[in-house]
């Protein structure tokens, strides 16, 4: 089975630029179905706007867990991830809000002979703790243990 004949998919790293993101993300959104976006650096009361920043999506992620809502206005955000899907795709979707990480986020494609887990994942950087890495990495593998059994898995990041 081709996924590229009926699935088209985008990634991009935001570098915590969502407030200035629609112009990019209006480009990508004319090629993908789905867009995953890794560094969106929204604090936990902004991940909402996933849900409205392109007219034609839906949405959903998650905020690092470094980022209290308190603190927005008064320091930059870092981190998150979030996966976008076009809206006429909704009644396929089914978000997995327990699954997952501030890191990794999942959601699956429910078609009519296939499930599709799709993956989003913003591993830690260099700078970060190699325990961090090693956490997440353990996540990953328990969701693909998890999910590959049951459909085909595809991790961006």
């Amino acid at each position: 089975m081709t996924l590229s004949k009926f699935l088209s998919l985008a990634t991009w790293n935001m570098k915590c630029n969502f407030e200035i993101s629609k112009t990019y993300l209006t480009k990508l959104s004319l090629q993908a179905d789905v867009i995953l976006i890794q560094e969106h650096g929204l604090f936990p009361c902004q991940i909402p706007k996933l849900r409205n920043v392109l007219k034609d999506y839906d949405g959903f992620g998650r905020s690092s867990s470094r980022l209290k809502d308190e603190d927005v206005g008064n320091k930059m955000g870092i981190g998150g991830c979030g996966i976008l899907w076009r809206k006429s795709m909704s009644y396929k979707v089914k978000r997995h809000l327990q699954e997952g990480s501030d890191r990794i986020c999942l959601i699956e494609l429910i078609l009519k002979t296939k499930r599709i887990f799709i993956i989003c994942v913003y591993m830690p950087h260099q700078s970060c703790q190699i325990s961090d890495f090693r956490t997440e990495l353990e996540v990953l593998k328990t969701m693909l243990d998890k999910f590959m059994p049951h459909g085909i898995c595809i991790v961006i990041g």
